[in-house]
């Protein structure tokens, strides 16, 4: 019989008894209905009580990897923005509750429902089916008695659900309740004693939820598999691939059912069209399936009732589908939409998010000005109410934007107003009239640092680079007591205003106002700490004489290949795994691309050979040449002029001045250039000139790192007219000095030796002397030589014998290591070469000597562009 069909004779009973008789009859049901009454309520308690026990168990069972709080596989972006896309669901803030932009995915069974009212809807519907199964039991043995029709339910059946706690990312796979009432008020009680006790049957789950159990256990084993074999992204391994698609089978399982006609709640349908447009979108390349999916459920989305959360995550994916497609003008329209909706039902979360959405889809189409704007009405909006931290992560994002967009006026004004307002020195006395807000966010802190250093790294300001960078050393250096699994992520707690946008309008108010805590991504200590070994090698580079760069270069590299390879981050979700894995082996690159600056402004050309064989290996392997090949253009031109090949290096840097269109670059390459025709005689002055001339017009538009530059050419024009050379060579010896630049302050005053050799007098000497030892330092047999003939030629004339004979001892040294290197140059520089045509032939990129410019700086999807800020090919000026 069915459970849910019963015989026609249930209700309707015969009529045929007498009246004496049925006096009796009606007694006897009354008694026995409140029994039966009492029976299914001990009955249901029992299957709750049951539930609850077993859970605990069938969580046991399951890996640890949803046993930690930890975002899983939900709502994890690859753009720039500073902001993970999801947060916690909220309809109306609460100050006990905690808010997340990033997205917690819980354990298996616990798929909290969005609203109170759905939760209390799949509570009515899992107890409807529990008394349908008792009925059915009660009617097999008792066909004549009358089953109860409604069961009354306590006010506290689904109480608020606490939403600090992880929430699925689509809100969508409803559970077996695991939340029950502490009291069910059902029937009177009668006690269980008087009845016999029945073996009791385990409610079952629906097909739609044993579905989403069967997905997410599918995604789980998937991340439990070794990590290592994510190195070769984008390609997951053919274990990943296969536990993937069993769930997607899963969930299209679901969808083939309801087309079917199985009747599902429309919240089904929604919510499975969701989580599959997720795992599309994530982990294949059907990215149209992955937007029809999405579409489709947010036009279920407007058919139901507050689901105003569900739907802001919904759209969140679609403009990550439209910027995987580059549709960034429909993404835009879109989130402007929703900037509104989130304004007017005062969810502040989503407004700052979607602000810092629309800003990053201007940046990525080249559109600062409308970047710059966006991010000027979220600082007005976290001015207005009182959200400092939150001003504080707008100003670097605001700051890094800048950066990229070589807009260094705008970003010079947010680094400065981070670094009084926000994070002022200890020792600073702000004036009494001006309001400060420090922040106590170490993570916060260390970004702001970073970007610091790597700003004033590019402008030339290397003392003020150095001494945060010792800051930033005294921070890592301190012993943990306890580090979060949150924070190895990457995320960072800050806190925002709670209130509506138009109740506040000062600071002080503010701070009376609940707050509402939220989860930002962007480094992770791990990541926050290897990147800091790249930012002081190149920090040390212009310190040839010691090998500090080098060892800060080597010892990343070894940090950062651990990392690669390693498998103890398979707890987290795959695709957090992948963006992990993409950071650290396009840091190695930039490592190895920096070790090669660092090896030859020490001279050590074996090391800067091996150097460049392994990074054109890396990038080769890694498909990174679009984003590599000109500084390994740059770099092998650099190598050919320190050993004298000056036709090969001239042909690599006329390459490098068409392939590229960061000007800075190309300046750089015709300085070098032009310290090539220097090389060559007086008979090529016009060439000087003519290269002077070009660099002059560059530097016209270059408004950052002016001063290495203009340091550069003020060197070129004291070897090019001879009216100013020793005025210009004053002002190159400044620069060099203040720069931190011992290869320009070495040449400057191996120059200004030779000019004043003539007088044979003390200051020649002095000045020779401090090159030849500079040189020296810097393992520079070359430079060594010329500083050391022009000594020799002082002695000469001074008639010192004894440091003449010294002189001409160590500069027959240099010499023959100068031949030496010469002639070993000569015989395998081919090496290098075969490896470039036999590598360069398998990547599907673009050879190492052409190049196409909307390409070349390109910026990563993921928000660690901190990299890309970082100075390219140091080279030799």
């Amino acid at each position: 019989m069915s459970r849910n069909h019963y015989p026609s004779n249930y209700q309707a009973w015969p009529n045929q008894q007498a009246q004496s008789a049925q006096w009796q009859y009606q007694q006897q049901q009354q008694q026995q209905q409140q029994q039966q009454q009492q029976q299914q309520q001990e009955y249901l308690q029992q299957q709750f009580i049951y539930q609850t026990q077993q859970q605990p168990r069938i969580h046991s069972q399951q890996q640890n990897y949803y046993q930690q709080p930890q975002t899983q596989y939900g709502y994890m972006e690859y753009s720039p923005s500073p902001y993970n896309r999801s947060y916690e669901s909220m309809s109306t803030p609460l100050s006990q509750n905690s808010y997340h932009m990033t997205q917690q995915l819980p354990q298996v069974n616990q798929y909290a429902q969005p609203q109170i009212s759905q939760q209390q809807s799949q509570q009515q519907l899992y107890q409807h089916q529990l008394q349908q199964q008792f009925a059915q039991q009660q009617m097999i043995q008792q066909p004549q008695q009358p089953v109860p029709q409604q069961i009354t339910h306590s006010e506290h059946l689904a109480p608020t659900r606490q939403l600090s706690q992880p929430i699925v990312p689509t809100q969508a796979l409803p559970q077996a309740p695991t939340q029950v009432p502490t009291q069910i008020n059902v029937y009177q009680q009668t006690p269980l004693s008087q009845f016999p006790q029945k073996p009791l049957q385990e409610p079952q789950l629906l097909p739609h939820q044993l579905l989403w159990y069967l997905a997410e256990h599918y995604l789980t084993k998937a991340s439990a598999l070794p990590a290592s074999s994510l190195v070769n992204f984008p390609t997951l391994s053919p274990q990943h691939q296969r536990h993937i698609l069993a769930a997607i089978n899963c969930l299209e399982a679901v969808l083939k059912s309801i087309t079917n006609g199985k009747n599902y709640m429309t919240l089904v349908e929604l919510k499975t069209r969701f989580r599959l447009s997720q795992i599309l979108f994530w982990f294949t390349d059907n990215i149209r399936e992955a937007e029809n999916h999405i579409q489709k459920a947010i036009l279920l989305a407007q058919e139901l009732d507050k689901v105003a959360e569900l739907k802001f995550r919904m759209i969140d994916l679609q403009c990550n589908i439209l910027k995987s497609a580059k549709n960034f003008k429909a993404a835009k329209n879109l989130m402007k939409s929703c900037i509104v909706e989130a304004i007017e039902n005062n969810i502040p979360i989503w407004t700052y998010h979607f602000l810092l959405q629309c800003a990053e889809f201007h940046y990525l189409e080249g559109d600062f000005n409308g970047c710059s704007k966006i991010l000027k009405q979220a600082e007005s909006m976290a001015d207005q109410k009182g959200d400092v931290e939150m001003k504080a992560c707008l100003l670097i994002s605001m700051a890094q934007y800048a950066f990229s967009s070589q807009n260094y006026p705008e970003a010079q004004h947010a680094l400065a107003e981070l670094s009084t307002v926000y994070f002022p020195p200890p020792s600073s006395r702000p004036p009494p009239t001006y309001h400060i807000f420090p922040i106590s966010n170490q993570l916060l802190y260390l970004h702001f640092s970073l970007l610091f250093i790597t700003y004033h790294m590019h402008t030339g300001n290397m003392k003020a680079a150095t001494e945060k960078l010792t800051e930033v050393h005294q921070i890592l250096d301190q012993k943990q007591d306890e580090v979060t699994l949150d924070e190895l992520k990457g995320y960072t707690t800050i806190h925002i205003s709670a209130a509506p946008t138009t109740s506040i309008n000062t600071y002080a108010n503010a701070t009376t106002t609940q707050r509402l805590p939220v989860t930002v991504r962007w480094l992770s200590k791990a990541e926050i700490y290897t990147l800091t070994f790249l930012i002081s090698g190149i920090c040390n580079r212009g310190d040839t004489s010691t090998i500090k760069s080098i060892i800060f270069l080597t010892e990343g590299l070894k940090i950062v290949e651990r990392e690669i390879f390693s498998n103890e981050d398979n707890q987290f979700p795959i695709n957090d795994v992948i963006k992990s894995k993409k950071f650290y082996v396009t840091l190695k690159a930039y490592m190895l691309q920096h070790l090669v600056d660092s090896y030859l402004m020490r001279s050590d050309f074996d090391d800067a050979e091996k150097a460049i064989a392994q990074l054109i290996n890396w990038i080769t392997e890694y498909n990174l040449w679009a984003q590599f090949h000109v500084s390994v253009t740059l770099a092998l031109g650099m190598i050919n002029q320190c050993v004298g090949k000056t036709y090969e290096a001239t042909e690599y840097y006329k390459q490098v001045e068409k392939i590229t269109d960061n000007r800075e670059i190309r300046i750089l390459s015709k300085v070098n250039r032009a310290l090539i025709v220097v090389g060559r005689g007086n008979n090529h002055h016009q060439d000087i000139g003519t290269i002077i001339k070009e660099i002059k017009q560059e530097l016209v538009y270059q408004t950052h790192n002016i001063d290495n530059l203009r340091a550069a050419l003020y060197f070129l024009e004291a070897l090019s007219d001879y009216t100013r050379t020793k005025e210009n060579l004053a002002e190159t010896l400044k620069l060099s000095t203040t720069l931190f630049n011992n290869q320009l302050k070495t040449l400057t005053l191996s120059v200004l030796g030779e000019i004043f050799c003539a007088e044979h007098n003390e200051q020649a000497e002095k000045m020779l002397s401090a090159a030849y030892q500079l040189s020296k330092d810097a393992n520079n047999d070359l430079s060594c030589l010329i500083s050391g003939r022009l000594l020799k030629d002082i002695y000469r004339f001074q008639h010192n014998q004894l440091n003449y004979s010294k002189r001409v001892a160590y500069n027959e040294q240099h010499e023959l290591t100068v031949q030496k290197t010469l002639t070993n140059w000569s015989e395998k520089r081919r090496v290098v070469l075969d490896l470039i045509e036999n590598d360069g032939s398998k990547s599907s990129s673009t050879p190492i000597i052409q190049h196409n410019i909307n390409e070349e700086n390109s910026i990563g999807s993921s928000n660690t562009n901190m990299m890309h800020s970082i100075p390219g090919g140091g080279g030799y000026v």
